[in-house]
């Protein structure tokens, strides 16, 4: 098991994560896209996955930069 980061967009309901990686590299993909973390278009998800990638819990939500 991993715990990560992933940058979660409003455009897929936030179901799929569009980027996984540390807070500061899930920061940097939203800002070289435009993408704002502001709760509404992106937000970021501190999570933990299994084995296979699946995301077993959410620890954190960051829905404001």
């Amino acid at each position: 098991m991993s715990r990560l980061w992933s940058v979660e967009h409003e455009a897929n309901n936030w179901n799929d994560d569009l980027f996984s990686g540390t807070y500061s590299e899930c920061v940097a993909y939203c800002g070289e896209r435009g993408y704002k973390i502001d709760g509404i278009e992106c937000r970021l998800a501190e999570v933990e996955t299994d084995e296979n990638g699946c995301v077993i819990d959410t620890y954190n939500i960051v829905n404001e930069l």
